[in-house]
């Protein structure tokens, strides 16, 4: 039933968000402006609900790929203490190298160079 699942999810993610947020250790939250990490936001102020929490995006100078619109809905809506990092398509080519380096990998996509470049901000 449609009730039973929704409580369930309610009580296995807030168990989750809780383990990894109950410590002396700083830390914040990823907000692309999707749903799952809006969702992550909303229960982290849920469960410390006095915590001044920071949250991190990338902003993109293409408008085709930019959420910051949704992100912004967010950090007002809960109140964070926000940073981000604006990307455009030449930093992207521009860290490719570095990025391979760090992935010691092959790379399917290019995501991961503005997830460097976010990192930076922690």
């Amino acid at each position: 039933n449609l009730d039973e699942s929704i409580n369930q999810f309610d009580e296995l993610f807030s168990d989750s968000v809780a383990i990894r947020t109950d410590q002396d250790e700083p830390y914040g939250a990823y907000l692309s402006g999707g749903i799952d990490s809006s969702v992550t936001t909303a229960y982290i102020k849920k469960l410390h609900p006095g915590l001044n929490l920071d949250t991190f995006s990338i902003n993109f100078t293409n408008p085709d790929f930019d959420e910051s619109a949704y992100q912004n809905i967010a950090v007002d809506y809960y109140k964070t203490n926000h940073s981000k990092v604006i990307c455009s398509d030449a930093d992207i080519a521009n860290s490719f190298k570095e990025v391979v380096w760090h992935a010691e990998s092959t790379l399917l996509r290019s995501s991961p160079a503005p997830m460097l470049m976010l990192s930076r901000l922690a």
